[in-house]
């Protein structure tokens, strides 16, 4: 088979299906991995699909998830707001476009982290006297009704579904003010959850994207320099600075430096280099970021969220999505693949889904899913079933455009 070679037009115009892949890829081993370890846990699960344990200077698989698909995200940046410039949209409906995406990933993060007890499994759907995970499915249900994008035809329609949507919002609010903890705390943003984390690292991404666009020393010189202000922070900079308080040294460093290299793959697919340039520059950006947490891990460690790890994240993110270019967009090797590129491609709604079911499960006061959990075969068995089943849902709704998106 003949080398492909991807002009930047094709590449505004049409998705990179390497980047679907492994947005695709990483969203199952999330739900696959949370299924595990979170609202049913499994016991006896490996170390290597557990998060690290604290105080050990390293990191698992798990690990690498997040800080990943924050780099995917940061890919997708000059490809989504490239194309929105190629249309000539004016820059402030651009900048709006990114606020409200900011402001919904917040909302749902928000939504997600606000719990009775900070713990997992059953009490995570506690709140003061009200039934067993009620709140939490009047939430996902408030978000569904808000950011699913179903085709409409009638102007009935339309407008009813934009009567439900504002409806939803209220309905949103009105949780947020009545959330008690069963010790009576309020709702708080003590942590953004992964939801609220993506949201930050979008709007510091998509800000040095504005700056610099497609110029990839300015993007390093932002990545450099939010991993040097995060060991600043990490020593005691910036100490007692509200910003800093209220956003998080995590979110403000090493989640949105993840973001910021995949600003620099995102500007390789939209310049005029062939295939191989590419490639070698995501290897050579890959080498720099291993080299470079080598070098940082005396001072930083390599354990979540420190800029070692962040810096092994961004190396690990670089080479397989090299790996997936080459093999998807290059070779045209895409066998097998379709139905986790159309998870890819509604990755939101996977998410939310993977949550939105147990809700619906510990509302309806069933308890054979711990059960399963029980044995490490018949959990890890119920955590591939489980992940089979909602990306087989997914697939379902995005072929008939149903998306969650914000």
């Amino acid at each position: 088979m003949t080398n492909t070679v991807i002009t930047p037009n094709q590449t505004l115009n049409s998705r990179i299906d390497s980047v679907d892949i492994m947005r695709g890829l990483t969203i199952l081993a999330m739900v696959f991995v949370n299924d595990l370890a979170d609202f049913a846990p499994v016991i006896n699960v490996p170390q290597w699909l557990r998060h690290m344990e604290p105080g050990i200077d390293g990191f698992t698989f798990v690990d690498m998830i997040m800080p990943v698909f924050m780099f995917i995200l940061g890919i997708s940046i000059p490809l989504a707001l490239g194309k929105r410039l190629a249309r000539n949209e004016p820059l402030p409906k651009i900048a709006g476009h990114v606020l409200i995406r900011v402001i919904s990933l917040i909302i749902m993060g928000l939504m997600d982290v606000n719990r009775a007890i900070n713990s997992l499994g059953r009490p995570y759907g506690v709140m003061q006297d009200w039934p067993h995970g009620l709140w939490k499915f009047l939430a996902w249900t408030f978000i569904f009704i808000v950011w699913l994008d179903i085709p409409l035809k009638s102007k009935m329609a339309v407008k009813g579904n934009k009567i439900a949507k504002i409806a939803g919002l209220v309905g949103l609010v009105w949780l947020a003010m009545v959330f008690r903890t069963t010790d009576g705390g309020t709702l708080t943003t003590r942590w953004w959850g992964t939801l609220g984390q993506l949201g930050w690292a979008y709007l510091f991404a998509s800000l040095t994207w504005f700056v610099f666009r497609n110029n990839r020393l300015g993007i390093i010189g932002v990545f450099v320099l939010l991993h040097s202000n995060f060991l600043g922070m990490s020593n005691g900079l910036f100490q007692g600075v509200w910003i800093v308080s209220v956003i998080g040294k995590a979110a403000i460093g090493t989640y949105s430096a993840n973001a910021i290299a995949g600003l620099f793959i995102g500007t390789l697919l939209v310049d005029n280099s062939s295939p191989q340039e590419k490639i070698r520059s995501a290897l050579g950006l890959s080498l720099f970021a291993f080299i470079a947490a080598m070098l940082l891990r005396p001072v930083s460690g390599i354990h979540s969220p420190a800029t070692g790890w962040s810096l092994c994240a961004t190396s690990c993110g670089s080479a397989l999505w090299t790996v997936l270019y080459w093999c998807v967009d290059v070779r045209g090797w895409k066998t097998g693949l379709g139905h986790i590129c159309t998870v890819g491609k509604n990755s939101l709604l996977i998410y939310q889904l993977s949550r939105y079911f147990i809700f619906l499960y510990w509302l309806a006061g069933l308890t054979f899913y711990e059960t399963l959990g029980e044995n490490f075969a018949t959990g890890i068995t119920r955590a591939i079933a489980y992940t089979i089943f909602l990306g087989t849902i997914t697939v379902i709704a995005t072929k008939k455009r149903i998306l969650l998106r914000v």
